[in-house]
């Protein structure tokens, strides 16, 4: 519900942001954390009203959509991508 939605706000920059954090998941269920993980974003945007999805929006969908067994794959794709997750540390 929350990605059709919200399908209008997605740039290509953030569509690939979250295909590269899901990529450390196993090819098998990959597709179904995505959209999963897409569907948090979404209900976060629509619950902020916001204009568009951003990366900030990517990384809080994120963490609040994986279990947090998951979350060190994250930091070290955040690390990689020289993103700083201190702002984020409340949510880990």
């Amino acid at each position: 519900h929350y990605v059709n939605e919200t399908i209008h706000l997605w740039h290509a920059e953030e569509k690939e942001l979250l295909a590269d954090l899901v990529s450390p998941v196993p090819e098998l269920f990959r597709d179904v954390a995505k959209h999963k993980i897409a569907g948090k974003i979404g209900e976060l945007a629509l619950k902020e009203k916001a204009e568009k999805i951003d990366q900030d929006l990517v990384i809080r969908g994120y963490i609040m959509a994986t279990p947090k067994r998951d979350h060190k794959f994250l930091r070290k794709k955040l690390a990689e991508k020289q993103i700083e997750v201190t702002p984020y540390e409340h949510l880990f």
